[in-house]
């Protein structure tokens, strides 16, 4: 009966609201309380973001003047790099609820994102803020506007605002991480392979979307030339594969194993709600369907091409903002004869659920971790505060000057 008048007085998006509220409170409020020391990305982004450069030896500059920026807002605390975070994730979830509430009931779009609380980027890994956390924000946003710029059903080939939105969020996201071309590779070869979406070149939209987004990228672009393209030089070398020419096929493996792993508690829930996954071979006859599977798979195989072709090192950590689409996409292309009822309830205790199971594996090895004394120590349980206080007293009790510049590596000098 409580489930009734629950289902009555809750509308879908006023639940997506909520949903997206608890996300955003939880996962600023458990890395606050269990934290206490930055973790190393978070310790590079602050010490490089004061600095306000156009390019940094690994990444574009946006992750790190953005964390500048939320650092300073929350009076030198780590809630608010916490905090940014979330807000990025949230504003992905934003993007995926108002595509799938255009192809789906309100219940089922809801479940598109209550699920992505059952992929680990979304959570367990997201105290960490980094470009990749960022993309997370930028990637579902793309599509978002690629998805309007591409009209209805039968394809909008005129120029609208939308294609203005695609080339600023396009810019923007290679300003976050240079791994965002792998997106746009994707939806530009769905653009010029699919028949339908060729349309689009005979107008003025893609051509005004590139423009924007190179406008955008230029100072960053600038930056690159001036410093001889050395954040290029850096991927390269970090991706680099030392060994035989078996790389090339046991990379790719262990990043596919890596990706099912991290959407593993995704795919549990959707099969708990909706039951086998039974796509309609039918779906890919609509042009939203077709751009749709070109986001979520185009970047995946595009990726694993990368270790064969140029025999590199494929990181887990770059399939992040991935997934941000794929249970839209499962829930969507599912058989329609073959689909259970979705109500309020049941996706109500998934996202629940998931955020709970995920919070305490989030927790647990941050309190019980040094009693148990095995594994490498958490940097989250670093006293760096402290050794930064007494370094700066030692010196100003030696010196009598103030403390301006720290040399050392990443970790030690930057707390």
């Amino acid at each position: 009966m409580i489930g009734k008048v629950a289902a009555t007085r809750i509308s879908p998006q006023r639940a997506f609201w909520a949903f997206l509220l608890l996300h955003v409170f939880v996962w600023t409020l458990l890395p606050s309380l269990f934290h206490h020391n930055a973790p190393l990305d978070v310790v590079e982004a602050i010490s490089w973001g004061r600095e306000w450069q156009l390019g940094y030896y690994k990444h574009p500059p946006l992750a790190f003047w953005l964390a500048n920026v939320a650092y300073l807002a929350c009076a030198g605390r780590l809630l608010g790099i916490f905090l940014l975070s979330q807000l990025s994730i949230a504003t992905g979830l934003w993007a995926v609820w108002r595509i799938a509430s255009e192809v789906m009931d309100g219940w089922r779009a809801l479940a598109a994102c209550v699920l992505l609380e059952g992929v680990i980027y979304f959570n367990f890994t997201s105290p960490e803020f980094n470009p990749n956390v960022l993309e997370l924000a930028f990637w579902p946003l793309i599509v978002l506007f690629a998805w309007r710029a591409l009209g209805s059903g039968e394809g909008s080939t005129g120029f609208s605002w939308n294609w203005a939105g695609l080339g600023v969020c396009a810019g923007l996201g290679l300003f976050a991480k240079y791994y965002t071309v792998v997106l746009l590779v994707s939806l530009g070869i769905f653009l010029i392979t699919d028949r339908e979406a060729r349309r689009v070149w005979r107008h003025s939209g893609p051509y005004v979307s590139i423009a924007i987004a190179a406008l955008v990228f230029s100072p960053h672009a600038w930056w690159m030339l001036h410093t001889r393209f050395v954040t290029v030089g850096y991927a390269m070398r970090r991706a680099a594969a030392h060994g035989s020419q078996l790389t090339r096929l046991t990379f790719p493996l262990k990043f596919v194993g890596a990706q099912l792993l991290a959407v593993l508690p995704m795919l549990v829930v959707f099969l708990v709600l909706f039951g086998w996954w039974k796509p309609d071979p039918a779906f890919r006859s609509g042009l939203k369907a077709r751009l749709l599977m070109a986001a979520v798979l185009g970047p995946f195989f595009l990726t694993l091409l990368l270790s064969p072709v140029f025999n590199l090192r494929l990181l887990s950590m770059w399939g992040t903002p991935m997934w941000s689409f794929l249970p839209l996409l499962m829930l969507w292309s599912n058989r329609k004869p073959d689909l259970r009822p979705c109500r309020f309830k049941p996706v109500a205790i998934a996202g629940v659920l998931l955020t709970a199971l995920l919070g305490v594996a989030f927790v647990v090895p941050l309190t019980a971790g040094p009693y148990l004394g095995k594994g490498r120590p958490r940097k989250a349980l670093f006293g760096g505060e402290q050794m930064g206080q007494e370094i700066t007293a030692r010196w100003h009790q030696a010196e009598g000057i103030p403390l301006r510049v720290v040399i050392g590596d990443t970790w030690m000098a930057g707390n």
